[in-house]
């Protein structure tokens, strides 16, 4: 169910329930009919800057507790006996105009405090989200692991990858292995071919720095899009695109 931002947008907020954060295909349940307000944030802070984490913060109603993670009624699966409001579940946010759809937020669960505001006469639930650069930032090129929060709470796959090994190679290379190495799906990535190499990286290195070096050494530009997207644009992009002239 989408709602209506003004006369001519519609609005449809999504969660991934049923699905781990980086599966390629996704199962969306449409929570639209509880959302109160939108608050989305990317991009830099200046045109030399590098591009930081997005963020999203959904207000929802939980007039009936359904967005309580410790509830046991709605979104929960009964089968493992845990509630599937989890952080690093799958949040996209999408608008339609003029019969297409722009995706302007793609990224998964952080953090969801529960609040009762009007002296405890309502309650309200507020789903903040980040991009992938806060799953990225929280490994290294050495060791990669899947485990992520308590127990019964997501997985990002279903084994360990251990001992990267690199070389000097050209900057889209090395980034497409970083990314590679943490399991990011193939489908969501545009990345440009690099024009410079780089040499081998300190394996005590989180992946979101590693990759950050590729972006400098390449002159490049490096971030998640609104859909969600790992971008990289090598360093010929400003020259040749005429988005960027």
């Amino acid at each position: 169910m989408s709602v209506a931002f003004d006369s001519n947008v519609t609005l449809t907020v999504q969660i991934g329930f049923d699905s781990e954060p980086f599966d390629a295909s996704q199962s969306f349940t449409d929570i639209s009919a509880y959302v109160r307000g939108i608050n989305i944030k990317r991009g830099r802070s200046n045109e030399l800057g590098q591009f930081v984490s997005g963020s999203c913060e959904l207000l929802l109603s939980n007039a009936d507790n359904r967005f309580n993670p410790t509830q046991t009624t709605h979104y929960y699966d009964s089968g493992n006996a845990r509630t599937k409001i989890q952080p690093l579940k799958t949040v996209k946010v999408t608008a339609r105009y003029s019969s297409t759809d722009y995706v302007l937020f793609y990224g998964f669960l952080d953090t969801i405090p529960v609040t009762y505001p009007a002296s405890g006469q309502d309650s309200v639930v507020n789903f903040r989200s980040v991009d992938a650069f806060k799953i990225f930032q929280s490994q290294t090129i050495q060791s990669v692991g899947w485990k992520v929060g308590k127990a019964g709470f997501s997985e990002l796959g279903t084994s360990t990858r251990l001992g990267y090994d690199d070389a000097t190679e050209l900057t889209s290379v090395r980034l497409t292995r970083l990314l590679n190495s943490i399991g990011f799906p193939s489908a969501m990535r545009t990345v440009n071919t690099g024009t410079m190499n780089i040499q081998q990286q300190v394996v005590t290195t989180n992946l979101l720095s590693a990759m950050r070096e590729c972006e400098e050494a390449e002159n490049a530009q490096f971030f998640i899009s609104g859909s969600g997207y790992a971008t990289f644009r090598n360093r010929d992009y400003k020259l040749s695109n005429t988005k960027a002239v």
